[in-house]
């Protein structure tokens, strides 16, 4: 260690995300903001380093900011209705929030799935999600698709949604453990790269489904 000779070297790969999450909705609020003429990215940028902003949205580039959501539309004191706005979710991310996957026509399959564990059948495969459905026909699984499997459901790079399988599948809830050998219901793969990679830096990516008839997924 402290002689001379050749220096060890290693490289090493970092991806940087920001915890913040943002969902487009449409909804009403009592109070607006003006927040001046900005970019889409200076306005979420300033609304990002605000504690106080949940909601903003941009017109003819001008930002503004939303409060107080009516629970009603026709409430007297909701001043601005049906507005397009970015929600802010501040902490988020792929091993701390659940996706909401909508496949139409699947219902049963569409719902929130959230993290549950790793998945340690293969290494490197990733967080493990769970929706909880009302019955066990509605109760799934989700994660990357092990390209090991012997029945090639699904591609490479693909995420599957798994039915739970109390035989053989493994929970260790202490150490965030997950192994599951359920049969596929369907494959899902988002146009960029990885599925949570890109749900949780996008406000709504679509999917492609397939072992399913349906085009417009989406999560």
């Amino acid at each position: 260690p402290a002689g001379q000779g050749p220096v060890l070297t290693h490289s090493l790969q970092l991806e940087l995300r920001d915890q913040t999450c943002w969902a487009k909705k449409r909804l009403s609020f009592a109070h607006r903001y003006h927040k001046g003429s900005r970019s889409k990215n200076d306005c979420r940028s300033l609304c990002r380093a605000d504690a106080t902003c949940s909601h903003f949205h941009l017109l003819n580039n001008e930002c503004y900011f939303f409060s107080g959501i009516c629970k009603r539309p026709n409430d007297f004191a909701c001043q601005h209705k049906e507005q397009w706005v970015y929600e802010h979710y501040p902490g988020c991310g792929e091993r701390g929030s659940c996706i909401d996957i909508k496949v139409p026509n699947f219902h049963y399959v569409s719902g929130k799935y959230c993290p549950r564990g790793e998945n340690v059948e293969v290494a490197g495969q990733g967080p493990v999600y769970f929706k909880q459905g009302l019955t066990k026909q509605e109760t799934f699984w989700l994660q990357r698709y092990d390209s090991s499997r012997s029945d090639s459901a699904c591609d490479s790079g693909d995420w599957a949604i798994l039915k739970p399988d109390p035989h053989k599948d493994y929970q260790n809830m202490t150490m965030g453990y997950v192994e599951l050998h359920g049969s596929i219901v369907a494959c899902l793969k988002s146009s960029n790269s990885d599925l949570p990679s890109d749900v949780f830096s996008s406000t709504e990516v679509h999917l492609t489904v397939k072992k399913l008839s349906e085009t417009s997924a989406r999560a």
